[in-house]
Order: C-alpha cells, then sequence, then structure tokens
C-alpha cells in the first residue's frame, strides 16, 4: 500500500510538472509570435518612414533647385516638383479620399491638381514652398497602407507643407 501512495504521489508531480511545462511552452510560442509581429511592425514602420523621408528630401531638393534658378514661374516649377514626386511615388502609394477610397495612381497630373507652389523674392531673401492642398472639396490624398496584423499608414495630410528660405 505504502508503494502505491507514494507511485501515485510521484505521477501526481509528474502531471503538475507536465502541465506547466505545457503552461510554458503555450507562452513562448505566444511570446515568440508577439515579438516577430514587433519586428514587422518595425520594419514596417521603417518603411513609412523612409517614404516620407524621400518626400521631403525631393520637395526640398526641387525648391532649392528653383531657388538657385531664380524660377519664378511657380506653375513650370510646381510641375518640375511633381514630375519628381510621380517618379517616386510611382508603384508606392494611391491617390486617395480622406474616407481611404482609392482613387488612382499618384500621377503629376494628381499631384499638380491637388498642391501648390509659392515663390517669392524680397529684398534681403528668397522664399519657396511646396503646399499640398488637396482639391477644392479637401477631400483627396496620398496613401499607402502597410502590415497585415499590425498596420500603420503613411499619408500625405492636407495642409502639408515644406517651406525654404534664403538669403539673397
Amino acid at each position: 500500500m505504502k508503494g502505491f501512495v507514494s507511485f501515485t504521489l510521484v505521477i501526481a508531480i509528474i502531471a503538475v510538472l507536465l502541465f506547466f511545462k505545457i503552461g510554458m511552452m503555450e507562452t513562448e510560442t505566444k511570446l515568440d509570435s508577439a515579438t516577430n509581429e514587433l519586428i514587422k511592425a518595425e520594419i514596417t514602420n521603417k518603411d513609412r518612414t523612409m517614404l516620407e523621408n524621400g518626400v521631403d528630401k525631393i520637395i526640398n531638393k526641387k525648391l532649392e533647385e528653383q531657388i538657385l534658378k531664380n524660377n519664378f514661374d511657380t506653375t513650370r516649377a510646381q510641375n518640375e516638383i511633381n514630375i519628381e514626386l510621380s517618379k517616386y511615388l510611382y508603384n508606392k502609394t494611391y491617390g486617395a479620399k480622406i474616407t481611404g477610397e482609392n482613387i488612382g495612381e499618384s500621377t503629376n497630373t494628381f499631384l499638380n491638381e491637388n498642391s501648390k507652389v509659392t515663390i517669392l523674392k524680397t529684398k534681403y531673401l528668397t522664399y519657396a514652398e511646396y503646399n499640398f492642398c488637396s482639391n477644392l472639396l479637401k477631400n483627396t490624398t496620398i496613401k499607402k497602407k502597410f502590415g497585415n496584423e499590425i498596420k500603420t499608414e503613411f499619408m500625405i495630410p492636407i495642409g502639408y507643407t515644406n517651406k525654404i528660405a534664403k538669403p539673397i
């Protein structure tokens, strides 16, 4: 009888240890899954940031070029900037309603219809500004969605402005 009680006690302890081991394995699996999702989120966040930085860099570079060329034809300047932007954004983003509805590629025409360039020269400095002002209804933007489970979004907000001032 003494051996039977000891045997059942050992079996019970082994069952409890197996229960804890299974729980730890499930926790490790969930932790690994969460870690993988966070890594994916970090990668998509990096991609979004790279896209944002690329847009800013192109606009800054092209605004500086317009100032150096003394180009005060804002329509031509806007078109030159938007040609570069549309090349960069091609197959990366899409024109969209603010509700999220896709309305097509981020083409040069779309950008020209939704942006404005201002270039002014004073006695002491030259000022250039690129503004994504949307359309008359203020309901269009440029978007790109990233991620499956953890989602993030690139969007040029209505009213986005990039300015440069250079002393003369």
